[in-house]
Protein backbone atom coordinates (compact mmCIF):
# COMPACT_ATOMS: atom_id res chain seq x y z
CA UNK A 1 0.00 0.00 0.00
CA UNK A 2 1.21 3.58 -0.67
CA UNK A 3 1.89 5.32 2.34
CA UNK A 4 4.52 8.06 2.53
CA UNK A 5 3.26 11.75 2.61
CA UNK A 6 5.58 14.22 0.45
CA UNK A 7 7.09 16.73 3.45
CA UNK A 8 4.96 19.84 4.58
CA UNK A 9 8.56 22.14 3.46
CA UNK A 10 10.01 22.74 0.43
CA UNK A 11 11.88 20.31 -0.98
CA UNK A 12 15.95 21.27 -0.74
CA UNK A 13 17.39 17.83 -2.57
CA UNK A 14 16.74 16.84 -5.96
CA UNK A 15 16.17 12.95 -4.67
CA UNK A 16 13.41 14.10 -2.55
CA UNK A 17 12.04 16.03 -5.21
CA UNK A 18 12.30 13.12 -7.86
CA UNK A 19 10.86 10.67 -5.64
CA UNK A 20 7.92 13.39 -3.70
CA UNK A 21 7.75 16.22 -5.36
CA UNK A 22 4.91 17.44 -7.79
CA UNK A 23 4.08 20.42 -9.78
CA UNK A 24 3.11 23.45 -7.92
CA UNK A 25 4.67 22.50 -4.63
CA UNK A 26 7.59 24.36 -3.14
CA UNK A 27 10.76 23.79 -3.44
CA UNK A 28 14.01 25.99 -2.02
CA UNK A 29 18.13 25.74 -3.52
CA UNK A 30 17.60 23.30 -6.61
CA UNK A 31 16.37 24.08 -10.36
CA UNK A 32 16.86 21.08 -12.19
CA UNK A 33 16.78 17.49 -11.22
CA UNK A 34 17.02 14.28 -13.95
CA UNK A 35 17.77 10.46 -13.08
CA UNK A 36 17.85 7.43 -14.96
CA UNK A 37 15.10 4.92 -13.36
CA UNK A 38 16.43 1.34 -13.87
CA UNK A 39 16.21 0.21 -16.40
CA UNK A 40 14.48 2.22 -19.36
CA UNK A 41 13.24 5.47 -17.80
CA UNK A 42 14.43 8.79 -17.48
CA UNK A 43 12.65 11.81 -15.22
CA UNK A 44 13.29 14.96 -14.99
CA UNK A 45 12.06 18.09 -12.95
CA UNK A 46 12.76 22.03 -12.50
CA UNK A 47 12.43 23.77 -9.78
CA UNK A 48 11.86 28.07 -9.84
CA UNK A 49 10.17 28.18 -6.37
CA UNK A 50 7.70 26.04 -6.88
CA UNK A 51 7.79 22.72 -8.84
CA UNK A 52 7.14 23.75 -12.31
CA UNK A 53 7.40 20.80 -14.65
CA UNK A 54 8.06 16.92 -13.81
CA UNK A 55 8.33 14.28 -16.61
CA UNK A 56 8.99 10.76 -16.84
CA UNK A 57 9.82 9.90 -19.92
CA UNK A 58 10.07 5.28 -20.61
CA UNK A 59 10.42 5.11 -24.54
CA UNK A 60 13.41 2.59 -24.43
CA UNK A 61 11.17 0.42 -22.22
CA UNK A 62 10.20 -3.01 -23.62
CA UNK A 63 6.21 -3.07 -25.25
CA UNK A 64 4.02 -5.17 -23.67
CA UNK A 65 0.29 -6.20 -24.19
CA UNK A 66 -0.47 -6.59 -20.53
CA UNK A 67 1.50 -6.99 -16.76
CA UNK A 68 2.36 -10.14 -17.45
CA UNK A 69 4.99 -9.56 -20.24
CA UNK A 70 6.62 -7.77 -18.07
CA UNK A 71 9.23 -8.74 -14.78
CA UNK A 72 8.18 -8.09 -11.57
CA UNK A 73 7.55 -4.91 -9.98
CA UNK A 74 7.11 -3.03 -13.30
CA UNK A 75 4.07 -2.32 -14.82
CA UNK A 76 2.52 -2.09 -18.41
CA UNK A 77 1.79 1.31 -18.49
CA UNK A 78 0.85 2.45 -22.12
CA UNK A 79 2.08 -0.24 -23.27
CA UNK A 80 5.68 -0.31 -21.82
CA UNK A 81 7.20 -2.09 -19.09
CA UNK A 82 7.63 0.64 -16.77
CA UNK A 83 9.23 0.71 -13.26
CA UNK A 84 6.31 0.66 -10.40
CA UNK A 85 4.99 4.55 -10.23
CA UNK A 86 6.38 7.08 -8.07
CA UNK A 87 4.73 7.16 -4.37
CA UNK A 88 3.62 10.64 -3.74
CA UNK A 89 0.87 10.40 -1.18
CA UNK A 90 -1.49 8.01 0.78
CA UNK A 91 -3.76 5.97 -0.36
CA UNK A 92 -7.48 6.20 0.91
CA UNK A 93 -8.72 3.19 3.43
CA UNK A 94 -10.04 0.16 1.59
CA UNK A 95 -13.64 -0.12 2.69
CA UNK A 96 -14.03 -3.06 5.03
CA UNK A 97 -13.18 -6.94 3.03
CA UNK A 98 -11.33 -5.48 0.41
CA UNK A 99 -7.04 -5.27 0.84
CA UNK A 100 -4.83 -3.25 -1.28
CA UNK A 101 -4.32 -4.37 -4.81
CA UNK A 102 -0.55 -5.24 -5.60
CA UNK A 103 -0.03 -5.35 -9.21
CA UNK A 104 2.89 -7.35 -10.51
CA UNK A 105 4.91 -6.46 -6.99
CA UNK A 106 3.70 -2.75 -7.55
CA UNK A 107 1.47 -1.01 -4.44
CA UNK A 108 -1.47 0.78 -6.54
CA UNK A 109 -4.69 2.68 -4.63
CA UNK A 110 -7.00 0.28 -6.12
CA UNK A 111 -8.39 -2.11 -3.44
CA UNK A 112 -9.53 -6.02 -4.09
CA UNK A 113 -10.66 -8.97 -2.29
CA UNK A 114 -8.07 -11.16 -0.80
CA UNK A 115 -7.54 -14.00 -2.71
CA UNK A 116 -8.67 -17.58 -1.86
CA UNK A 117 -5.65 -19.25 -3.64
CA UNK A 118 -3.53 -20.11 0.13
CA UNK A 119 -7.05 -22.08 1.04
CA UNK A 120 -8.03 -23.92 -2.20
CA UNK A 121 -10.28 -27.17 -1.76
CA UNK A 122 -8.51 -30.66 -3.24
CA UNK A 123 -9.52 -30.54 -7.24
CA UNK A 124 -9.24 -26.62 -7.01
CA UNK A 125 -7.09 -24.25 -9.21
CA UNK A 126 -5.45 -21.13 -8.66
CA UNK A 127 -7.01 -18.68 -11.25
CA UNK A 128 -7.66 -14.92 -12.41
CA UNK A 129 -11.06 -14.69 -11.38
CA UNK A 130 -13.41 -11.70 -12.38
CA UNK A 131 -11.92 -9.01 -10.71
CA UNK A 132 -9.25 -6.97 -12.21
CA UNK A 133 -6.77 -3.83 -11.86
CA UNK A 134 -8.11 -0.63 -13.24
CA UNK A 135 -6.72 0.22 -16.80
CA UNK A 136 -4.70 -2.82 -16.81
CA UNK A 137 -5.19 -5.78 -19.84
CA UNK A 138 -4.61 -9.58 -19.33
CA UNK A 139 -4.98 -12.39 -17.10
CA UNK A 140 -1.88 -11.04 -15.00
CA UNK A 141 -4.35 -8.08 -13.84
CA UNK A 142 -6.76 -10.02 -11.92
CA UNK A 143 -6.84 -11.51 -8.50
CA UNK A 144 -6.22 -14.98 -8.41
CA UNK A 145 -9.33 -16.94 -6.54
CA UNK A 146 -9.99 -20.20 -6.75
CA UNK A 147 -11.27 -22.03 -9.30
CA UNK A 148 -13.14 -25.52 -10.13
CA UNK A 149 -13.34 -27.52 -13.47
CA UNK A 150 -16.87 -27.20 -14.58
CA UNK A 151 -17.55 -23.96 -13.67
CA UNK A 152 -18.11 -20.74 -16.03
CA UNK A 153 -16.48 -18.17 -16.16
CA UNK A 154 -14.07 -16.47 -13.83
CA UNK A 155 -14.82 -16.22 -9.84
CA UNK A 156 -16.74 -13.43 -9.16
CA UNK A 157 -15.45 -12.98 -6.10
CA UNK A 158 -15.84 -9.28 -4.75
CA UNK A 159 -18.01 -8.13 -7.58
CA UNK A 160 -20.97 -6.30 -7.20
CA UNK A 161 -24.22 -8.80 -6.89
CA UNK A 162 -28.13 -8.28 -5.87
CA UNK A 163 -28.63 -8.06 -2.21
CA UNK A 164 -31.10 -10.83 -2.15
CA UNK A 165 -32.71 -10.30 1.01
CA UNK A 166 -29.76 -7.98 2.81
CA UNK A 167 -30.56 -5.05 4.15
CA UNK A 168 -27.70 -2.63 2.98
CA UNK A 169 -27.25 1.16 2.79
CA UNK A 170 -25.34 0.84 -0.06
CA UNK A 171 -24.33 -2.14 -2.61
CA UNK A 172 -23.65 -6.06 -2.17
CA UNK A 173 -20.64 -8.03 -3.38
CA UNK A 174 -20.08 -12.01 -4.37
CA UNK A 175 -18.38 -13.37 -1.34
CA UNK A 176 -17.81 -17.20 -0.69
CA UNK A 177 -17.95 -17.98 -3.98
CA UNK A 178 -18.28 -22.18 -5.22
CA UNK A 179 -18.70 -23.39 -8.24
CA UNK A 180 -22.49 -24.72 -8.72
CA UNK A 181 -21.98 -25.90 -11.81
CA UNK A 182 -22.36 -24.31 -14.47
CA UNK A 183 -22.39 -21.03 -12.54
CA UNK A 184 -20.89 -19.61 -9.63
CA UNK A 185 -22.89 -19.94 -6.15
CA UNK A 186 -21.94 -16.90 -4.00
CA UNK A 187 -23.29 -15.01 -0.42
CA UNK A 188 -24.29 -11.17 -0.93
CA UNK A 189 -22.45 -9.29 1.61
CA UNK A 190 -22.91 -5.62 2.54
CA UNK A 191 -19.66 -3.63 1.64
CA UNK A 192 -20.95 0.83 1.90
CA UNK A 193 -18.13 2.17 -0.09
CA UNK A 194 -17.13 -0.20 -2.76
CA UNK A 195 -18.93 0.68 -5.59
CA UNK A 196 -16.15 2.54 -6.95
CA UNK A 197 -13.93 -0.72 -7.05
CA UNK A 198 -16.77 -3.51 -7.97
CA UNK A 199 -16.47 -1.47 -11.33
CA UNK A 200 -13.08 -3.32 -11.81
CA UNK A 201 -15.10 -6.21 -12.72
CA UNK A 202 -15.37 -7.96 -16.18
CA UNK A 203 -18.66 -9.81 -16.87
Amino acid sequence: MLTHTPPKGPYTDCQTALDLGQVGEPCSGITACSRTLEPCCTEKLECAGIITSYTRSCDDCQPCAGDAMCAEQTLCLSNRCEPCPRVTHTCPMCPNGLVPFDRNGCSTCDCAPPSSCPSCTPGGTCAPSAYCASGCVGPGCCVEQCSVPGCDGPNPEGCSTDCDGVSCPGSCVATGCTCAGPGWSCTPKCLPGAELFTARCKH
